[in-house]
């Protein structure tokens, strides 16, 4: 069990510093576009709620600095079941129900596979 823990916390660590190194784009913290904060965690309620495992396998938030850094952007990246690509119709589900169940500036900026 603390093997399996580690070594998640590896990949974990490791995501995060591809990201922030990568793409400007550091994972799982406070969001703060347009001037309101809040929680990635607040969108994964959302998408958990919303959508089971069998069209939503993962999901990550990230944010992503814009206008040279004053602002920044939500990014949301989802893992589809095998075989399913990102129809228009079901990244509307994604931003209706954030939007509905949090606010407007909960959705993301961009959603993505």
């Amino acid at each position: 069990m603390v093997e399996g823990l580690l070594c998640l916390a590896a990949q974990m660590a490791y995501c995060e510093y591809y990201f922030h190194l990568r793409c400007g784009m550091p994972t799982d913290r406070l969001r703060n576009p347009g001037g309101i904060r809040f929680g990635s965690s607040e969108i994964y309620d959302v998408l958990d709620k919303c959508f089971p495992n069998d069209s939503l396998v993962d999901a990550v938030a990230v944010g992503q600095k814009i206008d040279g850094g004053a602002d920044e952007r939500v990014v949301l990246f989802v893992k589809l079941p095998p075989g399913q690509t990102l129809s228009d119709d079901f990244e509307q589900k994604i931003r209706v129900e954030i939007r509905t169940r949090k606010s407007p500036r909960h959705v993301p900026a961009r959603v993505s596979v």
